[in-house]
């Protein structure tokens, strides 16, 4: 509401309009501020159960476990220092394991994948 200004000495009514105008001003950006839409909090990934992982010796390939874990933001994932049979690596970039073709049959375990979003 507009200072009523008509009983007040013209020296103090110039900066008193001037004042309530800038109140105004900010009331209007503190409104917009209110109604900007908050994020909704971060979730984090969910991984399904990842099925043994194997190769058919002598023939290079992948497999990916992009698909056992979700989440709304970009993932990186990540495997644990345990030791991947010979021929085997794991391309976290690309969420998959790779096999070269050439290694020989093995078994290994302890192998843990993490997942991180970025997000606290």
């Amino acid at each position: 509401m507009p200072i009523d200004t008509t009983h007040i000495d013209p020296d103090v009514a110039g900066p008193l309009v001037d004042l309530d105008n800038r109140l105004g001003a900010l009331a209007a950006r503190v409104t917009a501020l209110e109604s900007v839409p908050l994020l909704p909090p971060n979730q984090p990934p969910v991984w399904a159960t990842v099925p043994t992982i194997s190769f058919q010796i002598g023939v290079a390939s992948s497999i990916s476990i992009a698909g056992f874990v979700s989440d709304a933001e970009a993932l990186t994932i990540t495997k644990n220092s345990a030791v991947l049979p010979a021929g085997v690596t794991f391309d976290s970039p690309g969420k998959r394991f790779l096999y070269d073709g050439a290694g020989a049959a093995s078994n290994t375990a302890g192998h843990v994948l993490t997942a991180d979003d970025g997000m606290a």
